[in-house]
């Protein structure tokens, strides 16, 4: 599989990120696969091609193979956000369905400890890239439209995305 996301890497690591690539892509684990099959390549084979893709200040990280294995070492699980909403909605059963529907349809793509907990996800209705934030997750905003224009904006130090990045 070739990588087409060098740009996004060349860039973050060029923004101060902490990039670790794998050697060779590790495969994407079924039951992320089976949940996100919407997903673009390219975002697909960044996520399977790094281990840690990490801000400067260490407060925000990309999703990374290792993420999706639990070996990354973080404190939090890839889909901590979602599991934090649904144990406030706890047996609210009405609710808890539509935590689930609203991530089956955004995948996320960055975590983000800087202002709160926050999440930058990939939209499945348009590809989009958006935020959202603690207590609401699921309550977003389009912040770029796609994988390398969110590059562009982390590596111009973008005030749209300040709060997360």
């Amino acid at each position: 599989m070739g990588r087409n996301y060098e740009a996004a890497i060349a860039g973050l690591r060029d923004a101060g990120w902490d990039v670790q690539e794998t050697a060779v892509d590790r495969p994407l684990p079924d039951f992320f696969l089976a949940r996100y099959p919407w997903l673009p390549s390219d975002i697909r084979q960044f996520i399977a091609g790094t281990i840690r893709v990490v801000s400067p200040d260490e407060t925000s990280w990309f999703m990374t193979s290792a993420e999706l294995a639990g070996d990354s070492g973080s404190a939090f699980l890839w889909n901590q956000w979602e599991l934090d909403s649904l144990e406030v909605a706890a047996e609210d059963a009405d609710w808890r369905q539509s935590i689930v529907e609203f991530w089956d349809n955004h995948c996320p793509l960055i975590l983000s400890v800087k202002n709160g907990y926050a999440h930058l996800s990939v939209r499945k209705r348009d590809l989009a890239i958006v935020a959202g934030g603690e207590p609401e997750y699921e309550e977003v905003a389009v912040v770029a439209d796609s994988l390398d224009a969110l590059r562009q904006k982390i590596t111009q130090r973008d005030e749209a995305i300040s709060l997360y990045v």
